[in-house]
């Protein structure tokens, strides 16, 4: 269980990183 949240938590990561770098 705590492999799938760490692999979601990546996801998220990354997901806020392209929003962040389409925003500039």
């Amino acid at each position: 269980m705590p492999c799938q949240h760490r692999i979601i938590y990546n996801l998220l990561k990354q997901r806020m990183k392209f929003l962040i770098h389409k925003a500039s």
